[in-house]
């Protein structure tokens, strides 16, 4: 059998029913400093095929972790996914983490659609997600969503976060500042540098609990009365909240 380290993969986590593998991502620089191939994505299902060939890997559960966008073929188009749902069980959609754009503005780091958003901000969702997999050859019965239970604060100023110069109804999409830096809960990181060598900041992120312990949720994860908000019918999630109180001022959490 073939190693692991000769298709590039990435990650390899073994779970209690078996390999679930996650690749971010075949065919990308990923993180920026990655090392990656046209020919990821056939030499991924290489792997797997042999992976489940072996004695070992017969009668094992095995899963991936994927993108919002299916892989990638040599040609740079979408591949047929189909010979994957062969050898494996199921995928996961990461329908989390999805980066909004500075010139769409804050958005939903997880909507449930995206198809009905502006142009510039359908940048990925899980009905985009899934009906793009499914396009691909991914039969449905094996689509797995997965969703966070966290969310990332942008730093944005009252008269982008409000109509009439930061009074009266909040804007959908405020636009931020992304070389602004802001630390999230109690549990985020700080600063540091990554596997490529770069400093970054702190990520910005806000658990549940943090959110709970920040006074933005109340304990049974109704929106605290100091906290404004505004739900966004197309993503279907509160996509930011507007931080009212002083120690928080200019946040918002989408």
């Amino acid at each position: 059998m073939s190693t692991l380290s000769e298709y590039s993969c990435h990650s390899l986590v073994i779970a209690i029913y078996g390999p679930f593998a996650s690749w971010e991502f075949p065919g990308s620089s990923g993180i920026g400093c990655n090392v990656f191939s046209p020919n990821d994505t056939d030499n991924y299902l290489a792997f797997l095929k042999e992976l489940r060939q072996s004695p070992a890997g017969s009668n094992i559960t095995i899963s991936l972790a994927v993108a919002v966008t299916p892989f990638p073929n040599s040609s740079g188009g979408v591949a047929d996914t189909a010979p994957f749902s062969q050898v494996i069980d199921f995928i996961e959609i990461m329908d989390y983490d999805i980066k909004s754009s500075p010139s769409a503005g804050a958005g939903s780091s997880s909507p449930l659609n995206d198809t009905c958003a502006p142009p510039t901000a359908q940048l990925g969702s899980a009905v985009s997600a899934v009906k793009a997999w499914s396009d691909a050859g991914m039969p449905r019965n094996q689509i797995v969503l997965g969703v966070p239970a966290y969310g990332h604060s942008f730093t944005v100023t009252p008269s982008s976060e409000y109509i009439n110069n930061g009074t009266g109804t909040m804007i959908l999409l405020p636009q931020y500042n992304p070389n602004a830096y802001r630390a999230g809960d109690a549990w985020d990181d700080g600063w540091d540098v990554d596997v490529c060598g770069n400093e970054v900041g702190p990520g910005g992120t806000f658990t549940y609990w943090g959110l709970i312990a920040e006074n933005i949720l109340n304990s049974d994860g109704t929106i605290h009365q100091d906290i404004s908000y505004l739900y966004d019918n197309c993503s279907q999630t509160v996509s930011h909240l507007g931080c009212n109180v002083p120690r928080r001022a200019n946040a918002a959490v989408a």
